[in-house]
């Protein structure tokens, strides 16, 4: 079990998103689990992909991006899971749905939800 992770979102850069969750421990080694569009919502970003989010369940915080931008989670539990949920839509509509159970690694996690992808417009 892992205590809650706080956590804070901010644009990193052009290139992603940033969700800064606090761990207690300072001492604890920089884990962070990066998520990408492609290939956990679509295979290219050239489909009509024009916005993702992913939310934590654990925390309930969640960010959103753009298809060539990733979504960031940093300052986790080393080897603790984490439940997460990903959306991708067409303008306004829902398209795509996954879920997926990830371990934090130290180091930088890029979790493959993909196997678990639901294409709601079958676009």
């Amino acid at each position: 079990m892992f205590a809650r992770a706080v956590c804070r979102f901010a644009f990193f850069g052009a290139s992603s998103f940033l969700a800064s969750c606090g761990a207690a421990d300072r001492s604890l080694p920089i884990t962070r689990i990066e998520f990408r569009a492609v290939p956990n919502l679509v295979e290219t970003c050239t489909k009509p992909l024009t916005s993702w989010a992913v939310s934590m369940r654990e925390t309930g915080d969640m960010g959103t991006a753009n298809c060539g931008q990733s979504v960031l989670f940093v300052k986790l539990y080393p080897y603790a899971t984490y439940t997460f949920d990903l959306v991708g839509y067409s303008d306004t509509a829902l398209c795509w749905e996954s879920a997926c159970v990830v371990q934090a690694l130290p180091g930088t996690t890029l979790p493959d939800c993909s196997a678990h992808q639901s294409d709601l417009c079958k676009l």
